[in-house]
């Protein structure tokens, strides 16, 4: 099994990354979490491999720590749009319940 080194960098709200010593083998992320599986993905097909016998070094230029917040910045806004999601369905409960308290305007949700 060869490793391959990925080399990645910021792409304004994307994170670019490519493989030196694979030409053509580059694209891009949202997150950078997600930079060492796409490459794998890539370099088994491009090799006709299967991608458990891809490995992958992901250099990033950032020092630990700030590979380390920026992926808790993507988990806490994962979420936070969970969160959201969960009251909008929430209050859409609250104003569709046919129960006297809906009638009242105070609608029954149920607590999980």
């Amino acid at each position: 099994m060869t490793a391959y080194r990925v080399t990645v960098h910021r792409t304004g709200d994307w994170w670019a990354w490519e493989v030196p010593d694979l030409p053509g083998a580059f694209s891009q992320v949202k997150r950078l979490d997600q930079a060492g599986e796409a490459a794998r993905a890539a370099i088994a097909v491009m090799l006709g491999a299967a991608i458990e016998d891809v490995e992958v070094g992901v250099e990033s230029g950032l020092p630990g720590e700030a590979v380390q917040a920026r992926n808790a910045v993507g988990r806490a806004d994962k979420a936070a749009k969970g969160a959201r999601w969960a009251a909008r369905q929430a209050m859409y409960r609250r104003t569709t319940d046919r129960s006297t308290g809906g009638a009242l305007g105070y609608g029954y949700v149920p607590v999980p």
